[in-house]
């Protein structure tokens, strides 16, 4: 299939908007996180075509289906002498996830030589069961750096049917114990994902296998109704389906198609059934006006829902699509040209507006340009229940300026959730809904469901990001934001066991041909290199219920009214001390003690003109002029 479309038009189209980052002649790593990354391949002009790895990992260690290599393989990789030199420690986790043989270390090294069974696991294929065995009763993972996002220790924990029943330091191992040995290895709260979108591409199972097999424990999965479905009728299909097919724990978001009576009732039904994530967008088919949008905000604020919205402006990208139609650019480089970033920009803009006027939680979801995410981080000084939610391609895969603002916003602490919005595409479906021939034709959406907490890890490989603000942007405040922290998101007592062992030796490079969804032919993260692949462990899949008003995005909410309806403390008239007596008048302010007018406003005579920039009442420091030399002589000041 041959688009028509030069490819240096593309580059030059995307070099304009966000400058060329196709200038460089390395390939193959991470933007801001390595020396140079990834860019989109081409065959023989097919801009949907797939590249096939020339150093696809055949190693003796790694099977045809097994895509993490050792140091023996790290020629294959092409990584050069300047890179550490990693072996790969043991995988026994993600290898069973492939259905390899999954070993655990032997139970004699942990306690003194006494009598235990040692505990071996072989999964011939992925089943629906935890993978550390459910044979045994209880699961001990020994010797990990065990990281929170408030802190690290080195330690065991003992788990008990899916649940965390101890964390500390040499910890007795009962009997009947599955024994995990993390010594060298990193323990981390599994991922928490909340925007992906599956059964598009790839269904809920393949969806969640990938999930679990980068790390993720916990997806919110998007449910969109059909025109002749109620909001209620189609969280009762679509969860129906989850129950049997997902491998992973999960919640749902739901999208809002239109905006009447009807779907604000259904949204208060939603809520008694552990939706609280509503999703609104401002383009396309399921686009809301101002208005619907406003009311839509009063809702999720009076039911103590969150608003997840996706900043764009329709109107303005119709616009621009119908103009390039009429110059007949209808290649995929048109859905870059007809959303250029100054439409977010405007977007982000009016849903901040939007979220300080009615003070609700909202997520920004989506967001990639750089205006629009200072436009987010200064909203954020005051008001912290708005939250700016970018994807891990837009983090990974644009051009280095952007990515740089990106992760210094996210480690700054103003992007707070980074999530993957996986919504997979095929060449097969592209072509069936003729993007071929128009890029209108083609549904947005990229992979990231599996690659994630990888990508996000090559940042702490790197030394450019904590560990513990790592499993912050990775899980903990996607939990606190949807209130099931500390279930999901710490690893403590009572929490659930949802935790992904990471091995900072391991390397891995990403390909279409070895990721876990089988049902997608396309990955955007093609040929990029990252470290510390996960070995994961977690409970029983099953459907995670949210409750309205989650404490910690309401209690922003609160203190910004609280601090609102407080009088400005550089009021008109200055108090009198340890008196009842009435406030006299406060003589800094000169004329503008004045009333305002009976519209109002400001005196006619009034002004805020000065001819002196700084405070007449406080003292002049005076400057000094130094008359000899240092070491000897005097000096005087100027007045």
């Amino acid at each position: 299939m041959n688009l028509g479309i030069n490819k240096t038009d593309v580059m030059s189209v995307m070099s304009s908007r966000r400058g060329n980052f196709y200038q460089d002649d390395e390939e193959g790593a991470i933007p801001v996180l390595g020396s140079n990354r990834s860019r989109p391949h081409y065959v023989n002009g097919d801009f949907f075509g797939i590249v096939v790895d020339d150093d696809y990992c055949a190693s003796p260690i790694c099977s045809s289906t097994d895509s993490i290599c050792s140091e023996s393989s790290s020629n294959i990789l092409g990584i050069g002498d300047d890179h550490d030199k990693e072996t790969t420690g043991d995988s026994s986790q993600m290898r069973a996830v492939f259905g390899l043989d999954a070993t655990v270390a032997s139970v004699d090294e942990a306690k003194n030589n006494e009598s235990f069974k040692e505990a071996s696991t072989t999964l011939t294929s992925l089943q629906s069961l935890p993978i550390f065995s459910a044979t045994y009763e209880n699961t001990f993972i020994k010797g990990g750096s065990i990281a929170n996002d408030d802190g690290i220790i080195v330690g065991d924990i003992l788990i008990r049917n899916g649940v965390i029943e101890e964390i500390g330091e040499s910890l007795d191992i009962p009997e009947d114990s599955e024994i995990i040995d993390a010594k060298g290895k990193y323990v981390i709260p599994g991922g928490v994902d909340i925007s992906v979108n599956l059964g598009i591409t790839d269904d809920i199972e393949d969806g969640t296998k990938a999930a679990l097999a980068g790390g993720t424990t916990f997806v919110m999965d998007l449910i969109v109704p059909k025109e002749d479905q109620t909001l209620t009728n189609a969280f009762d299909n679509y969860k129906n389906k989850a129950d049997n097919e997902s491998y992973c724990d999960y919640g749902f978001r739901v999208a809002i198609p239109q905006w009447d009576k009807n779907v604000s009732e259904e949204m208060s039904r939603l809520i008694d059934r552990g939706v609280i994530c509503f999703k609104a967008y401002m383009s396309d088919s399921m686009s809301l006006s101002a208005n619907e949008i406003i009311e839509f905000l009063n809702k999720v604020k009076s039911t103590g829902a969150i608003a997840q919205v996706h900043a764009e402006n329709g109107e303005i990208i119709a616009e621009n699509q119908k103009r390039l139609a009429a110059k007949n650019i209808k290649g995929p480089e048109g859905h870059l040209m007809s959303r250029p970033e100054e439409v977010e920009e405007e977007a982000v803009n009016t849903l901040i507006s939007f979220a300080k006027e009615i003070v609700v939680p909202i997520v920004i979801s989506g967001m990639s340009g750089k205006d629009a995410i200072d436009l987010v981080a200064q909203a954020r000084d005051t008001c912290k229940f708005i939250v700016g939610e970018p994807s891990i391609s837009a983090m990974c895969v644009d051009d280095s300026s952007t990515s740089m603002k990106l992760w210094s916003e996210a480690i700054n602490g103003n992007l707070e959730i980074i999530s993957s919005h996986h919504h997979t595409n095929s060449i097969s479906i592209k072509r069936s809904n003729g993007g071929d021939q128009d890029y209108r034709n083609i549904f947005p959406g990229v992979n990231g469901i599996e690659e994630r907490l990888s990508l996000l890890w090559e940042k702490v490989h790197w030394g450019e990001l904590k560990i513990e603000d790592f499993v912050k942007i990775s899980s903990s405040n996607a939990a606190k934001l949807l209130g099931i922290y500390p279930q999901k998101g710490r690893m403590k007592k009572g929490s659930d066991a949802d935790i992904t062992i990471i091995n900072p030796k391991n390397i891995k490079k990403i390909s279409s041909k070895t990721q876990t969804s089988t049902k997608s032919d396309f990955n955007i993260f093609q040929g990029m290199k990252v470290h510390g692949i996960p070995e994961v462990s977690r409970r029983l899949e099953k459907y995670i219920k949210c409750s309205p008003f989650p404490k910690y995005i309401y209690n922003h909410v609160n203190d910004y009214e609280s601090s609102s309806n407080q009088p400005d403390d550089f009021g008109l008239t200055t108090p009198r001390s340890h008196s009842d007596a009435a406030p006299v008048m406060n003589t800094r302010l000169g004329i503008y003690q004045r009333p305002v007018s009976a519209h109002g406003i400001r005196n006619q005579q009034d002004s805020t003109f000065s001819l002196s920039s700084t405070n007449d009442s406080e003292k002049k420091k005076p400057g000094v002029k130094i008359t000899a030399p240092s070491g000897g002589g005097y000096s005087r000041g100027f007045w």
